[in-house]
């Protein structure tokens, strides 16, 4: 075999290897594949907070284990309300969820999720009012619309849901909380306050404490699953219950207060929820219409001259639309539909937005219902945070956090549900190693191995991390974002240059293009931008316009 051979089939080797790791693509098939019950493991997961990633987690855990809590704090998503196949009409709010009526994305990775978890998605999706069409949010770079590779799936291109992030939770616990499918499930109205050690394994929690209006109660416990969110609780309790530290420490790890690192991207953005009356839906301009494209428009403009962005996408409900202008460093954000339009047009764009666009801003103006339905929500995106627990030293072994527990990150790129959907995969990995019959006479939890801590979070870490990078070298194209300490304007310049190049090359060319889709959608690995033959056309393009 001559030298060139093989070389290219160790590069292939890597590549599938890095392909697997990074999105955990052989982990589907069994996302929603349950366990016999005879075969369940004999414990009790406790799941602290019960949003989209709680919810979701439980899902999972109901795989595996013979019972599973999830302990929430706010009492009225206890309620039927909370489950509504109209989650537009709830008169309650999400006191800790923020953009809980802001526009939501998701991608074509998503559906697949929920499909995999929930055979009778689409059934109940369709009862809510959430609307599942082609993965095409009409994405637009500074005017310019690169389009999807439909020619590419002559069957349909892949599809997501358009729906509001309110729909989404709602419906998720709907279908979560349904006893006759998952009925090792239980929910508890209560804050988790403290963890346990185990007197007799100091490695691991042995039991909770869940606080509510009656006072406190304990629940032993084989798993904890920190789904706490912004509010990073789990970290507080671990260290409350002497995890998390060491003397000295190993090399590599860190106490758990130097794991987390966080920059501000300075960023704001309002969303316009507005109701549409159908015969109006029907007559907007948008290409393809509403029912067919309810990914409207998705408007970024040039990062080298300009901060701004604009969203319209379809949500749940009976023609409900998000208009959602953002930007980075620029808190005043419109409130009215003339605002909006204002503001687009003050967007710094290569090309000018189409008039379609100001069309259909112009007839939702005018209508009268429109005005009289529309409600504005205002958000000042936070500063991102990442855990890094894969550093952490002495956590207890049957401890783990997913979602916004372990990493959050500016939600204007829409990517964090799916990055919640990759600590799903993990977890479902690795429970899927633990034996049904554990020992309960091992010096280990009474159900899972000492090393599933650490290995849960080495699994996680590279389907994550990249979340983490993507994003943070976007926002540090703005000159308002504040970054990690000890990182500069050249941190991540270099991606930024090359992604910026790859992005014109995608305009005239359909496999730069496609590939791009791919990747934002989650069918394929980041590391795509950087195969070989997209990188010769980013060169080829950057020394033609340098002669030109």
């Amino acid at each position: 075999m001559s030298t060139g051979l093989r070389a290219l089939e160790y590069a292939s080797a890597i590549l599938i290897r890095l392909f697997v790791e990074t999105t955990g693509v052989n982990d589907f098939p069994y996302l929603g594949q349950a366990r016999p019950e005879h075969e369940k493991l004999k414990g009790t997961v406790v799941i602290c907070g019960g949003s989209i990633a709680g919810l979701l987690s439980a899902r999972v855990c109901h795989n595996h284990f013979e019972r599973v809590i999830i302990v929430e704090p706010e009492p009225w998503l206890a309620t039927e309300e909370a489950r509504t196949t109209q989650a537009w009409t709830q008169q309650q709010n999400r006191s800790r969820v923020v953009q809980y009526h802001s526009v939501q994305g998701q991608q074509a990775l998503n559906l697949t999720a929920y499909r995999a978890l929930f055979p009778h998605f689409d059934e109940l999706a369709k009862e809510s009012g959430i609307r599942i069409a082609a993965s095409d949010l009409k994405l637009c770079i500074s005017g310019r619309f690169p389009g999807a590779p439909y020619d590419e799936y002559p069957n349909g291109l892949p599809e997501t849901c358009f729906t509001s992030r309110q729909g989404l939770e709602t419906l998720i616990r709907r279908l979560v909380l349904d006893q006759t499918r998952y009925p090792n499930i239980e929910y508890i109205v209560g804050t988790v306050s403290e963890y346990h050690g185990d007197p007799n394994n100091s490695s691991a929690i042995q039991k909770v404490t869940v606080r509510d209006d009656n006072g406190t109660t304990d629940i032993n416990t084989d798993l904890v699953i920190d789904c706490t969110g912004a509010f990073h609780t789990g970290i507080k309790m671990l260290k409350h219950a002497g995890y998390g530290s060491a003397d000295p420490y190993p090399k590599g790890k860190l106490p758990l207060d130097d794991i987390k690192i966080s920059y501000d991207p300075k960023m704001f953005y309002s969303t316009l929820e507005l109701t549409v009356p159908p015969k109006l839906a029907k007559r907007l301009p948008i290409p393809g219409g509403i029912d067919n494209h309810p990914g409207i428009a998705m408007c970024i403009s040039n990062a080298q001259k300009d901060c701004k962005m604009l969203y319209i996408i379809g949500a749940d409900g009976p023609y409900r639309i998000h208009i959602s202008p953002g930007a980075w460093g620029m808190s005043d954000l419109p409130k009215t539909i003339d605002g909006v339009k204002k503001f687009a047009r003050s967007m710094v764009m290569d090309v000018p937005l189409p008039d379609w666009l100001f069309q259909v801003l112009d007839m939702l103006e005018e209508d009268p219902q429109v005005q009289e339905t529309m409600t504005v929500s205002y958000v000042r995106v936070p500063p991102a945070c990442y855990y890094r627990f894969h550093m952490a030293t002495n956590l207890p072994s049957n401890w783990v956090a997913l979602g916004d527990s372990v990493m959050r990150i500016n939600p204007v790129f829409g990517t964090g549900i799916a990055k919640t959907i990759y600590g799903l995969l993990s977890l479902s990995r690795i429970l899927r190693t633990v034996p049904s019959a554990a020992s309960s006479s091992s010096t280990d939890s009474a159900v899972l191995p000492s090393d599933f801590s650490s290995k849960f979070f080495d699994i996680q870490r590279p389907r994550i991390e990249s979340f983490w990078t993507s994003t943070k070298d976007a926002d540090y194209a703005r000159p308002t974002t504040i970054r990690v300490p000890g990182e500069n304007v050249n941190t991540g310049s270099f991606m930024r240059w090359y992604i910026r190049r790859l992005r014109i090359v995608s305009l005239t060319d359909k496999e730069t293009n496609s590939k791009f889709w791919h990747i934002s959608n989650y069918l394929a690995p980041g590391i795509d931008a950087l195969h070989p033959s997209l990188v010769l056309k980013v060169l080829w393009s950057y020394i033609k316009s340098s002669v030109a």
